[in-house]
């Protein structure tokens, strides 16, 4: 509903497809835990953060690099903490990471 409401894509398409891969990368997490098959949505969101922040650099083209390595290195801390606490396997946080990325990079037609 906020989407369509407070971001509508008329204003800022870049921030309104940035949520509409985020609701596609927690509905897969959904079906995916139907299954039951757990992924680590902290993983995801870091991964779509990443992603995004990317398709930022190329669409604005600027450069983000120290941003980008800044949230490359809260990643790596997300995974080890996951890890640490054994929440998640090295599997579960590689494919949370992967749907993150995924579906930003499938919104990249619509408004890059």
């Amino acid at each position: 509903m906020i989407v369509y409401k407070v971001i509508p894509s008329q204003y800022t398409p870049e921030l309104y497809y940035y949520f509409i891969g985020l609701i596609l990368a927690l509905s897969t997490s959904a079906v995916l835990l139907f299954v039951k098959y757990k992924t680590s949505i902290h993983m995801l969101g870091i991964g779509s953060l990443v992603m995004y922040l990317i398709n930022l650099s190329i669409h604005f083209e600027i450069n983000l690099a120290l941003s980008l390595s800044i949230l490359i290195l809260f990643a790596g801390l997300i995974a080890s903490s996951r890890l640490y606490f054994k929440a998640h396997t090295k599997l579960e946080l590689a494919v949370g990471l992967v749907i993150g990325i995924v579906t930003q990079f499938l919104t990249i037609p619509y408004w890059l």
